[in-house]
Order: structure tokens, then C-alpha cells, then sequence
């Protein structure tokens, strides 16, 4: 879970956008009935993205693989990024690594300057 909320934080704050983070199999109880949505189509922009390791239960493995294929019908697809390396700490800084650059490539894709956090800076001010 630590890996996923690190994602969502550096796609919130990098790429300016909302993101947020799950675990399976939690996920397959709340975020999946939210793709439902009524009728209402789901953004273009709306997508998942699903970090897998080979070390993750077989149980888990097949809720992964069985999430990706039920949300194809409501036009999101999963992306999904496999955590690689023997070592665990080789696996968090490489996830880490991979996070900061995605997101900063994706705040180049949308022509945002990832650096600064206006919303914040205002809500600070506002604070005082």
C-alpha cells in the first residue's frame, strides 16, 4: 500500500491531477463499484494503474487480472507496472524512481510546470 500512496502523491502534487490508491482486495469492494457509474461515461482521462509483484498471493494475482478485465466495458484500462529486483529495498527506490519520473512526464505531457504547488501555497496563506 505504501508503494501505491507514494504513486498517487506524486501524481497529485507532480502532475497536478487527482489520483488515489487502494489495495486489493479492498479495492474490489469500493473503487470497482465507482466504475459502475450509472450510465455516466467515464472520463478519457480515467484510467488505473495496478503495481504488481511476484511475491503478491496467487488469490491476489487473480483479483488483479480479473479487475483489469472487468473494467475494459467501461473504457478503463489498467496499466499495470510490475515491481522488479531481488531485493526489497532495490524494489521501493526503483518504484520510487519510476513514480517521480512518470509523473513528472506527465505534468510535461499536460504543459505543467510540476514544480510549484500553488493550491497549497494559497490554502497556507489562507491559514495565517
Amino acid at each position: 500500500m505504501d508503494l501505491a500512496r507514494i504513486w498517487k502523491i506524486k501524481f497529485n502534487e507532480n502532475s497536478k491531477i487527482p489520483a488515489f490508491c487502494n489495495y486489493f482486495p479492498e479495492l474490489n469492494h469500493n473503487e470497482l463499484v465507482g466504475f459502475e457509474n450509472n450510465g455516466y461515461p467515464v472520463s478519457i482521462a480515467t484510467s488505473i494503474i495496478i503495481l504488481r509483484d511476484d511475491l503478491d498471493l496467487p488469490r491476489i494475482k487473480e483479483r488483479i487480472e480479473l479487475t483489469a478485465e472487468i473494467l475494459k466495458p467501461t473504457g478503463v484500462q489498467a496499466q499495470f507496472v510490475d515491481i522488479k529486483g531481488e531485493d526489497i529495498l532495490y524494489k521501493i527506490f526503483d518504484n520510487i524512481l519510476l513514480s517521480d519520473w512518470t509523473s513528472y512526464y506527465l505534468a510535461l505531457e499536460y504543459k505543467i510546470d510540476p514544480t510549484p504547488v500553488k493550491l497549497n501555497d494559497e490554502f497556507k496563506k489562507l491559514l495565517k
